[in-house]
């Protein structure tokens, strides 16, 4: 069975029980015990997503970071992702690039199989604070098939 909560950024849609989506992010990260996998378009260091993560990964909690063309992304965000693959062996990071130019498009965070966050905002600033975002936290079977999917991609 899956549980949808509705997410959203922008604050004419936050309230009446749609919960920010950055805030619910942070917060199953936090909760995280075994597993943390993540399929991004764009990441900026501009948020708590990376020294979240960075926490998880000294507590030995396994990441995997599926992102569009690395080379494209932001500076710093290469730099520091480059660092944590060097300290931390539980990190696998995999630069989605295709010959046919296909992209990587997904917003997707899921936490131990049990609870995902999948939405249209990238993981930005803006994506997660500004913007008018949608997006849904799913809990049950949804969100072990999203956690196959991020496998598929990264095995």
């Amino acid at each position: 069975m899956t549980d949808i909560q509705i997410l959203a950024t922008g604050s004419e849609f936050i309230g009446e029980g749609v919960r920010g989506t950055g805030q619910v992010i942070e917060e199953i990260i936090r909760q995280a015990q075994n597993e943390i996998q993540i399929m991004a378009y764009l990441f900026t260091e501009s948020g708590k997503i990376i020294p979240l993560l960075e926490k998880s990964l000294q507590k030995g909690i396994k990441v995997a970071i599926v992102i569009n063309d690395l080379g494209k992304q932001d500076v710093e965000i290469k730099k520091k992702i480059a660092t944590l693959s060097k300290e931390f062996s539980n990190l696998r990071v995999v630069d989605f690039l295709k010959e046919g130019g296909e992209q990587l498009h997904a917003k997707v965070v899921v936490v131990d199989r049990k609870k995902a966050v999948v939405g249209s905002a990238n993981f930005s600033w803006s994506g997660l604070t500004r913007n008018y975002e949608i997006g849904v936290l799913l809990s049950g079977d949804a969100a072990w098939k999203l956690g196959k999917l991020v496998d598929d991609l990264t095995t």
